[in-house]
């Protein structure tokens, strides 16, 4: 079965953060000579995978999050990234000659969350990760035998959804603490001014971009409602983001998942 994704329906699993389907990690199908017994996938099937694994994974990093909110009171905790899928070998991806990052990608040598730190073989498991509604990012592993680069993803903030997939600038935890005040209605004023600026940059934009800074702009305003604790204004915000994909269909299933994995909550 190594090799190709069984087509028959694969039973998805995570062991330790780490995606798994029929109990065997996945491998990208780029390099070849690295011995490795993983399963072989395209950007096609990773993509197939993680679509309608995406609620599973997604409870997994809010559990994994809850539990060490709970464990470790004070401290700050964030979402776990989901191991996906191995892109080569240790040897593979070594020194400048090696063939899976660029020179960009090798002078970080750190996490890379850039596309173009990729070679272009495989720029297309990062877009499938992308398609799915995660942020992508690569690290490096040293275990056996898993060692060398992998393709992670992470639950995205509304802040990266608005501006990864809706090109709107946005900063959640700024923008609240400048509009906050102790009078609610200068607070209330403040919070009206943040929304003109970000209205007066949608309309600054070409006819082609305003739909999706219109949606980048709503996810904002809904990430600094969060901020400053107004949960209900949160909520119709999020509400009208959909109900704004849901009439428009030149926004791409992607962006819409991204909205839905960024907004995902456990129990739902």
């Amino acid at each position: 079965m190594s090799g190709e994704l069984p087509s028959e329906q694969p039973i998805i699993t995570l062991q330790y953060e780490r995606l798994a389907v029929n109990g065997q990690a996945l491998r990208a199908n780029v390099l070849r000579g690295d011995g490795s017994d993983a399963l072989k996938i395209s950007p096609e099937d990773l993509e197939s995978v993680l679509i309608p694994a995406r609620r599973p994974i997604l409870r997994v990093i809010e559990d994994y999050y809850e539990r060490n909110q709970q464990n470790n009171p004070g401290l700050h905790i964030v979402r776990p990234s989901i191991w996906t899928t191995q892109l080569a070998s240790t040897k593979q991806a070594e020194g400048r000659s090696n063939r899976v990052f660029t020179e960009l990608g090798y002078r970080n040598g750190g996490v890379h969350t850039l596309r173009d730190e990729l070679q272009p073989d495989f720029h297309e498991y990062w877009d499938a990760v992308r398609n799915a509604g995660f942020m992508p990012e690569v690290r490096l592993d040293a275990t056996k035998p898993y060692a060398g680069p992998w393709l992670l993803l992470r639950k995205p903030t509304l802040d990266e959804v608005a501006l990864h997939w809706f090109d709107f600038p946005s900063d959640a935890a700024a923008s609240a603490t400048q509009i906050k005040d102790d009078d609610m209605r200068i607070e209330a004023h403040n919070l009206r001014q943040q929304h003109l600026s970000g209205e007066a940059i949608v309309d600054r934009a070409p006819d082609e971009r305003r739909s999706r800074l219109e949606v980048g702009l709503i996810l904002s305003m809904a990430a600094i409602k969060a901020t400053m604790g107004d949960q209900a204004a949160y909520a119709r915000d999020i509400d009208d983001a959909f109900d704004f994909l849901d009439s428009d269909p030149t926004i791409d299933i992607g962006a819409t998942r991204a909205v839905e994995n960024a907004t995902f909550e456990p129990g739902m």
